[in-house]
């Protein structure tokens, strides 16, 4: 035990060296550089006393370059993680708006806390957000920033404003309906359906997150930036639109995940409104991103593999 303990520890010193130096460079940014210049200066030292003890040869240009190549790593890193430190104090006080904001969506209705089905769908719901949300906040804050921008005010089309204000008000009837059905007995869904439907939910998570992978300005409006190309591989191979298509099973499974089998009509007049902005898109794309119009030929299908 104490062999093990006294390894355990030996291998935790470098880390938490390592730990202990990132997070004195984000808090000090302006003596970052310079503190560690100085520390690999101390480390180049030793090492070149160790060689000249043990009788070996080093260049010494090899050394200054290293050193430099360590250093621009370390502070990359950390505006990367300033950065996302950033982003993430803007996206937090949001996120614990929405949470309270659907528990009254779901609850209200209902008229109780007892609605089991609304607590699956709620942890469900947030957990995948939240998952997703931290994973690019780490490794891609780019995208984070373009997805917070979104709603039908950040849209630059009034005809985006018209749809993306139907398109939320569709969904928030989802969340809405179910818990006076829940209330009032129109339906019924069996357990064992419920849970399948929370499973769909995650698996649109699931292609939120390839889509996302995939093409990292994926954002939430309808733009086109500097030096984008077009995304062709991957789930984009098989539809133009993949995070609609996610979009499109969360929405059809929303309601049997809260348990109501009526609501499922509100899903007639959402998709319409789906596919008019798919194509409204398209003819954005079109007008203002290159290649577009050959991706468009090379892949048939919109919305729905063998579909649409």
């Amino acid at each position: 035990m104490r062999v093990a303990a006294g390894s355990a520890v030996v291998a935790a010193r470098p880390i938490a060296l390592v730990s202990w130096r990132v997070v004195m460079a984000l808090k000090s940014p302006s003596s970052s550089t310079v503190m560690l210049a100085e520390q690999g200066k101390v480390r180049v030292n030793r090492h070149l006393g160790c060689l000249a003890c043990s009788g070996g040869r080093r260049r010494k240009s090899s050394v200054p370059k290293v050193r430099s190549a360590l250093l621009s790593v370390r502070m990359k890193r950390g505006t990367m993680d300033e950065r996302s430190r950033a982003l993430l104090r803007r996206a937090w006080p949001r996120q614990a708006l929405v949470v309270p904001f659907l528990a009254v969506l779901l609850f209200v209705p209902a008229g109780t806390l007892q609605f089991w089905q609304a607590w699956v769908f709620l942890c469900v719901l947030v957990g995948s957000s939240v998952a997703l949300g931290v994973y690019f906040l780490k490794h891609d804050p780019g995208l984070i920033e373009r997805r917070m921008r979104a709603g039908p005010a950040a849209e630059q089309e009034p005809a985006q404003k018209i749809i993306m204000t139907l398109l939320l008000a569709g969904f928030l009837l989802l969340m809405i309906v179910p818990g006076f059905d829940y209330r009032w007995h129109w339906s019924a869904v069996p357990a064992w359906l419920v849970i399948l439907a929370d499973a769909g939910i995650v698996v649109s998570f699931a292609v939120f997150f390839v889509v996302m992978k995939q093409n990292s300005y994926a954002a939430s409006t309808i733009r086109v930036e500097a030096d984008q190309p077009v995304i062709s591989t991957g789930l984009y191979g098989m539809v133009r639109h993949p995070m609609y298509t996610g979009a499109l099973l969360m929405a059809a499974c929303t309601p049997l995940a809260l348990g109501s089998s009526w609501s499922l009509l509100l899903l007639i007049p959402i998709i319409p409104v789906l596919a008019w902005r798919l194509l409204d898109e398209e003819r954005f794309l079109k007008r203002n991103l290159p290649g577009y119009v050959d991706y468009c030929r090379k892949t048939r299908y919109r919305l729905i593999p063998f579909v649409w």
